[in-house]
Order: C-alpha cells, then structure tokens, then sequence
C-alpha cells in the first residue's frame, strides 16, 4: 500500500505567514498528492474571525490543529506585534 506524503506545518501568527504557506500547501497537494496538517500556535483570546474563517475553508487533505494558548502575562503591554509572535510560537514548543 502505498502512503501520500504529509507535511507538518508550522506557521507563526497572523495571517501574512499562514496564507502563503496555505498556498503551497494547496499546490502541493493538488500537483503532488500530498496532505497537510498546520499546527497553529495561539495567544490568549479568541481566535481572530479572519483566521478562524481561512482555517475552515482549507481544501479537504489540508487540516489544522490550534494548539493550547500560550502564557504571556510576564510581556509588558507596550511590547512590539513581532515579539509577541515570536515568543508565542517558541512557548508553543512544548505542546508539540
């Protein structure tokens, strides 16, 4: 029996990295029959509607699997949109 490729994909936040990795993830399984699965890091709060609606309309042999949000209390409030994805995918680490 022979197995389709799957890829494990892990963007960071934000609908800038998701999409375009979406994207590949389409052309690959639409030219090379592979399947995918994202494991998408969060942050504490719901899940912005925009991603939560791309999530849901990925193509079947694409899926997604959020992973549990992670603790940012010890940030300062003032600290920069780039930092905070970063630290949310590295704290993430461990729920993998």
């Amino acid at each position: 029996m022979e197995q389709t490729p799957h890829l494990a994909i892990l963007p960071a936040q934000g609908m800038g990295h998701l999409i375009p990795l979406a994207e590949f993830a389409k052309r690959l399984l639409l030219t090379h029959n592979f399947s995918a699965t994202f494991i998408t890091p969060t942050d504490p709060g719901p899940l912005p509607a925009a991603q939560k609606s791309f999530l849901h309309s990925l193509p079947t042999g694409i899926n997604y699997l959020l992973l549990p949000p992670v603790n940012l209390d010890d940030l300062p409030d003032d600290i920069r949109t780039e930092t905070r994805i970063s630290l949310t995918v590295v704290r993430s680490h461990p729920s993998l």
